[in-house]
């Protein structure tokens, strides 16, 4: 038995008598099925945290981002790879799926070359499949005779009652190389093809217009899809609006012009790259700097804004980096950290602010103390809400809750592992059409619709919706700055920020008390308050008091 199989045996994971690298590969279910995000997140919870592990964490890692790269060469370019005479994807069989003596005859020429829990999983995909092409192709690892690592094998159904195998020349692991190479962008053909479909045409007038097949039409729409992170050709369409509205209000900003388009603004940046945010009252209060968490998003309810304005603020909310219509920005760590307090430094410029009180929410908190580090002449003091510390280590991560604590450990020994596991949650609110306040995703064990009205629930769409822009790659980014030091006091000690912190009894982020240690460390007053819902506005008053007792020395 091999070293690796000793480790599964002592951990309990073994599983059918799987040898550790189809154990590892087989999380690629996550590809075509999304739902199964939250059975892997369980799995990757007890490996992380088993700290005598490290060649478990080691092998998940390199196939981490095999598994990556896999995702964008047969779902971010489907037409790209699957064709009969492609380079990438070689048509290694054809059978008639309604035949099982077709079937069984072509198949028996490659089940060998699978493993046993493929072959598994290709019989239940033919069942569901019965010859509809609307069957999404399935994944499986071809072994070749002649060498030991498999290389990128599609099924997927060809034509009416017809299924394929397409085998790649790319292994597994050989495809890392090349994965920080690719270009998420649209190809000149996808873009031309996106611009006909936004303006009113059907898939087959595109076809005629540009003079393709209409197969390859909807291949390509279908890659749009993907890439833009819609759910349906619909939503495609009214993605891509979105975003000429938004590049026509980037013109704007950079002549200088402050937009109004429900209260909200861009500001440009250097490498044109832009900034989202909004400002309500738009002239009067005390300036109040609003940091979003991982999901909670710049957007505030109507009541929320209301109780900010009554206690004399006027609130500045930005979307960070990749989040809403702010740019991406390809930064992690300390430095993605740098980034967003200079964002928020050129915003408080074009407001002529010269300083502000700051709020903020959950992960937003690394970015905000940062920025009051950074900026210290421009930050009267911080209070937080539900503040995670930073983790640096497994002990750091025992006092994080359900997939916070997975997402921090993946992204402090595990980085690939990280993104994987961020691209996947991301895939699985696609599915979902975004997040469902029944059961979210961050917070299952929370009815959302108990404690938020109609506008409550309304504006937490819009929030994870913001979220899920840029293939939610804030996700992940994210998550890097809670695994750096961001609380070391990088300016003189006279400077550190005046901080009050507020942890509710149901936060969803950090275990209740967790967070005493930390504040210990920065000087700060903790105080607990028994919920967070409805969201901002429910512990609003006990942010105002902790922001009132900032100021109260300097009044």
């Amino acid at each position: 038995m091999s070293d690796d199989s000793n480790i599964i045996d002592a951990l309990g994971l073994r599983l059918n008598g799987a040898d550790i690298s189809t154990v590892l590969l087989s999380i690629y279910q996550c590809l075509t099925d999304p739902d199964h995000f939250t059975d892997m997140t369980g799995m990757l919870t007890s490996w992380f945290e088993a700290e005598d592990n490290p060649i478990l964490v080691a092998h998940f890692e390199s196939h981490s981002a095999a598994l990556w790269e896999t995702m964008l060469l047969e779902f971010q370019n489907p037409g790209e790879h699957h064709g009969r005479d492609s380079d990438v994807g070689t048509l290694m069989i054809e059978f008639d799926s309604n035949s099982s003596s077709s079937a069984d005859k072509k198949l028996g020429l490659v089940l060998d070359k699978l493993c046993s829990e493929d072959v598994a999983r290709l019989k239940s995909w033919l069942h569901e499949s019965d010859g509809s092409k609307e069957v999404e192709p399935i994944l499986i690892r071809y072994y070749d005779d002649a060498l030991q690592k498999p290389h990128i094998g599609v099924f997927k159904v060809v034509a009416e009652d017809r299924v394929g195998l397409f085998v790649s020349k790319s292994f597994f692991e050989d495809a890392v190389t090349r994965l920080f190479e690719k270009n998420f962008s649209l190809s000149p053909r996808e873009l031309d093809v996106l611009k006909a479909l936004v303006v009113g045409n059907s898939p087959k007038e595109v076809a005629e217009l540009q003079g393709r097949s209409l197969e390859t039409v909807r291949t390509q729409i279908k890659s749009i899809t993907s890439k833009l992170g819609a759910s349906s050709q619909t939503d495609l369409v009214r993605l891509a609006g979105e975003a000429v509205a938004i590049s026509e209000n980037a013109r704007s900003a950079d002549k200088g012009e402050l937009l109004s388009a429900h209260q909200t603004m861009l500001v440009a940046r250097p490498g044109g790259r832009k900034i989202e945010y909004e400002v309500d009252p738009p002239t009067s209060g005390l300036p109040l700097l609003y940091f979003h968490c991982l999901t909670s998003g710049r957007h505030w309810t109507k009541k929320a804004k209301a109780m900010a304005a009554e206690s004399g603020f006027r609130t500045i909310r930005i979307s960070r980096a990749s989040f809403g219509a702010s740019s991406s920005n390809s930064a992690v760590g300390l430095e993605l950290l740098r980034v967003h307090a200079s964002d928020c430094a050129s915003v408080l410029e074009r407001e002529k602010i010269d300083r502000c009180l700051v709020f903020a929410h959950g992960m937003g908190f690394p970015s905000a103390y940062f920025f009051a580090l950074r900026y210290p002449e421009k930050v009267i003091g911080v209070v937080g809400l539900d503040v995670p510390p930073p983790i640096l280590s497994r002990k750091d991560a025992s006092v994080l809750t359900g997939i916070f604590r997975t997402g921090a450990l993946a992204t402090l020994y595990a980085p690939s592992s990280a993104k994987l596991v961020a691209s996947f949650a991301f895939r699985h609110l696609v599915k979902r059409d975004g997040v469902d306040l029944k059961k979210p995703l961050s917070m299952p064990h929370i009815d959302l619709t108990e404690y938020e009205d109609s506008e409550g629930c309304e504006t937490i769409r819009l929030n994870n919706f913001d979220a899920m822009k840029n293939n939610g790659e804030g996700y992940w980014r994210e998550a890097t700055c809670a695994t750096v030091d961001w609380a070391e006091a990088r300016q003189n000690a006279n400077n550190l920020p005046k901080v009050r912190l507020i942890q509710t009894e149901d936060n969803p982020f950090v275990e209740f008390g967790g967070i005493c240690a930390f504040a210990s460390q920065i000087g700060a007053p903790t105080r607990s308050i028994k919920s967070f819902l409805p969201m901002i506005s429910g512990p609003f008053s006990a942010v105002a008091e902790e922001l009132r007792q900032i100021m109260a020395p300097t009044i």
